[in-house]
């Protein structure tokens, strides 16, 4: 615990559970802080007073780095991506380059979605590719369903890529 004030001091309120949408602006409006740990502040009647009995303690506890919710198991990632940039003199400008670099982020997710069923017990329902062509401000984006089974390999893969 006593890490907690040095971890907190400069943490932005949107990285702590419950304080990264409207409460959080609205912790930071009201008493004018930029951090969590700056709320270690104010005791635990000026917090009351401004957000009510209830969140006024959570709030002085949380921002000590105490939380009473029980743990829970982590929800599964709803999607898996890949994704890689090529500024400047790493740009793509070969058919050969792009097709290189879709071949291997297929064989990265053939292999992912193959490991996450195994694990989970699911399947994609939806595949995405998105590229931003150098000094543009709108990205070409194609989609499609997944079939009923996973990609079953490289080749099927990017004949939906592309």
């Amino acid at each position: 615990m006593s890490s907690v004030p040095g971890v907190f001091a400069d943490l932005p309120f949107k990285k702590v559970r419950n304080l990264g949408g409207s409460f959080g602006k609205t912790v930071q409006a009201t008493l004018n802080c930029t951090s969590v740990g700056a709320v270690a502040a104010f005791p635990a009647a000026d917090l009351q007073r401004h957000f009510g009995e209830k969140m006024g303690c959570w709030l002085f506890g949380v921002c000590r780095g105490i939380c009473r919710e029980p743990m829970r198991e982590r929800r599964l990632a709803q999607s898996l991506g890949s994704s890689k940039n090529f500024p400047g003199p790493k740009k793509l400008v070969s058919h050969e380059q792009i097709r290189y670099w879709l071949l291997q982020y297929s064989k990265e997710l053939v292999e992912r979605i193959s490991v996450d069923e195994a694990m989970n017990d699911r399947l994609p329902s939806h595949f995405s590719v998105h590229a931003l062509h150098e000094g543009e401000e709108k990205s070409l984006a194609r989609s499609c369903r997944c079939p009923g089974s996973v990609f079953s390999s490289v080749t099927e893969l990017m004949e939906k890529a592309t």
